[in-house]
């Protein structure tokens, strides 16, 4: 994709490689930020075994109409995202940690209150019905 626009809307059919497309943009997206410093400074944590929840130096989420959609999104990312970047995959949490303390957290509009983030949260990859 050589576009360098933010925000992309496609209007496709059924197996048309939205998602697919869309993951590729979005880590894409991650990568540019990582190299422009977004997110810098940034302190690690000094101790995460005390620490329930880590801040992250960049958080990004990937909303979905329900959670089983976002498993489609959780395969399109990982066929993207090389496995030396990967920290950990909490499956049971919907998140995935990337070396460096970037966050990436699956989001379902099933409940709206979940919907609430922090500043500096960016809102990637999202899958809208018809």
């Amino acid at each position: 994709m050589q576009s360098t626009v933010r925000n992309i809307v496609m209007n496709c059919g059924r197996r048309g490689g939205k998602t697919n497309v869309g993951a590729r943009k979005f880590f894409d997206n991650i990568l540019a930020d990582w190299e422009r410093g977004k997110g810098l400074p940034y302190k690690p944590p000094r101790n995460l075994k005390v620490m329930k929840k880590s801040k992250p130096r960049l958080e990004y989420w990937c909303i979905s109409p329900t959670y089983a959609m976002s498993e489609i999104q959780q395969e399109e990312l990982a066929a993207v995202i090389p496995e030396e970047m990967i920290e950990s995959w909490d499956a049971s949490k919907n998140r995935i940690w990337l070396k460096g303390w970037v966050l990436i957290q699956f989001k379902s509009v099933d409940n709206l209150k979940t919907l609430v983030g922090k500043g500096g949260t960016v809102y990637g990859l999202m899958r809208c019905p018809r």
